[in-house]
């Protein structure tokens, strides 16, 4: 029962969520602390679907300015995705890397694979292929990363399982931006 409420209030939590989105609020952020928050936060359900999870973090100091509430969100959504898409022997490799200008959060999965017809429609809102979806996670996702100054981008094969890429500008790199803009 306690768990069926929490999956009711997650969907509304969504709709109303983008319906009505928030600003964000910007604060130095580590990507790496929050990504281990995010994961942990579903490690029962990553446990009870036998998930492999494998965390490659090849990301210098991975800050950004960026609300981290907002990219939990994100990381939910990319998480409860690859989570849908796998069956047998699901793993979840998460890497980062950086560079001088943005710092890359990569979700690769073991799953179905999205049919390039579908990848077109992923943003859209309301469009899912999923049973049980709603088909607003992953314009949430696009929207909030808009909002950070990054953007998502997806790869994937039917069969050979999804790559979801994060791109954020650096802390320092958004601060030079705003900067130049005034």
């Amino acid at each position: 029962c306690i768990t069926e409420v929490e999956r009711l209030d997650g969907i509304i939590a969504h709709f109303l969520e983008a319906i009505r989105p928030s600003e964000p609020d910007f604060r130095e952020t580590d990507l790496l602390a929050l990504l281990e928050d995010s994961l942990r936060s579903r490690e029962e359900e990553l446990k009870a679907r036998k998930v492999a999870v494998r965390v490659e973090a090849g990301a210098k100091n991975p800050a950004v300015f960026a609300d981290p509430e907002q990219l939990k969100q994100v990381f939910y959504n990319v998480i409860g995705n690859a989570l849908d898409a796998m069956s047998a022997d699901p793993k979840l490799k998460v890497l980062t890397r950086g560079d001088n200008d943005n710092v890359y959060v990569q979700f690769v999965d073991s799953g179905a694979g999205i049919a390039k017809e579908d990848a077109k429609k992923v943003f859209e809102p309301y469009y899912t292929t999923k049973k049980d979806g709603h088909g607003i996670g992953m314009m949430i996702v696009h929207r909030i990363m808009r909002d950070h100054g990054g953007d998502v981008g997806i790869d994937s094969k039917p069969g050979a399982g999804t790559v979801v890429t994060l791109r954020f500008p650096r802390k320092d790199r958004r601060m030079r931006l705003l900067e130049e803009a005034n």
